[in-house]
């Protein structure tokens, strides 16, 4: 196969440094937009009351109705793209696949509000503002519950995700920090088969 005469070379060369920069650009205000809520609502709000619609409400309920309204209320407010934007270059990229696609379907009119997250939240999603989960000695008063629970030696090797047991956008009781037991226990019940619900009654 014979090779591209120079001018083909710079006429290629011009054109993938036009698609980098291009696409560098587009990311780069994507990722300003989606600083501000409303932008992520615009098109994840058709009509108002579809599924973000109604995870909008409880995000902004007072008091607090779920573990996502808790952050709202924090001290730094958290943004939707401070947990769904992806962490690290895989998870955003993944995340920014995602969005492009979905942003070609808006723009055809046929995109369907999505029942429930594609990619599900990695852990260092959650780890990137709660690393103290991770740190530090178990407490030899402490007990597996709370935050004692994810610093004892035992759990931390266990094959459980965060947000299987934190579910952000489910309501439920403040008084356990909006952990629920029919989602909790079976998890629990894996490694202690005797566990019952009086151990998360509150």
């Amino acid at each position: 196969m014979r090779s591209l005469p120079r001018w083909g070379r710079r006429l290629l060369l011009s054109g993938a440094v036009a698609v980098l920069s291009g696409t560098a650009a587009a990311i780069a205000y994507v990722t300003h937009l989606e600083q501000d809520n409303r932008f992520c609502v615009a098109c994840h709000l058709p009509n108002g009351k579809r599924l973000h619609g109604e995870l909008s409400e409880r995000y902004e309920a007072k008091p607090p109705v779920n573990l996502s309204a808790v952050h709202q209320g924090a001290k730094k407010t958290v943004k939707c793209i401070d947990c769904h934007g992806g962490v690290g270059v895989v998870g955003r990229s993944r995340i920014l696949t995602v969005a492009a696609w979905d942003s070609v379907k808006y723009l055809a009119g046929q995109f369907q509000e999505p029942e429930v997250m594609r990619f599900p939240l990695w852990d260092q999603d959650c780890l990137q503002c709660h690393a103290d989960y991770e740190a530090g000695d178990f407490p030899e008063w402490g007990q597996a519950g709370g935050r004692d629970f994810h610093k004892h030696p035992d759990h931390r090797a266990l094959p459980t995700t965060c947000v299987e047991c934190h579910t952000s956008h489910i309501t439920g009781d403040p008084r356990i920090k909006f952990l629920k037991n029919e989602i909790v226990l079976p998890l629990c019940r894996r490694c202690h088969k005797e566990m019952g619900t009086e151990q998360y009654s509150g």
